[in-house]
């Protein structure tokens, strides 16, 4: 079952919480562009990456998760970070290409083709994430070993004085109240 994203209250955080935590479902096209996330939340000079992968060959992704619809200003902030990404390797790994850097926006909406056009122009892999909705039932109930330890508990509590003399006190009103079965009445009854 789909759940429109726009019912559910999920934050930017939560959306990427699941992306760090499902880093093998990050896909796009059947590729799997990273192996492991290298950082979190980021800080470069234009901002705070939200994740940073890299795969098997050395090569980063910049990760920019929204929570809302995706726009021509989340495609330059995915760029910018790339750019900051790519300045700092090209400083401290040899042969660095600014190539080996891809940039994915990932969101709950996908405006339009127009957004589409505008990053591919910009080399920018658009995502939307699709919220699926899964519920189970389950059946609780107490262990043996708690029912025991009640049970133990209920018996011990039932000796108080308090409730030895509510039993008496009881015992007491019924004797008044209620009329003893004579063995005449149970002849005829």
């Amino acid at each position: 079952m789909n759940i429109d994203p726009k019912k559910v209250q999920l934050s930017e955080k939560d959306l990427e919480d699941w992306l760090y935590e499902n880093s093998s479902a990050f896909n796009y096209y059947g590729i799997k562009p990273i192996t492991k996330w290298a950082a979190r939340q980021f800080s470069v000079p234009s901002g705070v990456i939200d994740l940073l992968g890299i795969n098997d060959a050395g090569q980063f992704s910049v990760v920019e998760v929204k929570n809302v619809v995706l726009t021509s200003s989340c495609l330059t902030q995915v760029c910018r970070y790339a750019h900051d990404i790519s300045e700092i390797c090209f400083r401290s790994i040899d042969g660095w290409r600014e190539e080996e850097i891809s940039k994915y926006l990932v969101g709950p909406y996908i405006p339009d083709v127009d957004f589409l056009v505008e990053a591919n122009a910009l080399n920018v892999n658009a995502m939307q994430m699709q919220i699926t909705f899964s519920a189970k039932l389950s059946r609780w109930g107490l262990s043996q070993e708690k029912k025991e330890r009640d049970n133990q508990e209920i018996e011990d509590m039932s000796s108080l004085p308090i409730f030895q003399n509510a039993n008496i006190l009881r015992q007491a009103w019924m004797a008044i109240h209620l009329p003893e079965n004579t063995d005449e009445e149970n002849e005829n009854g």
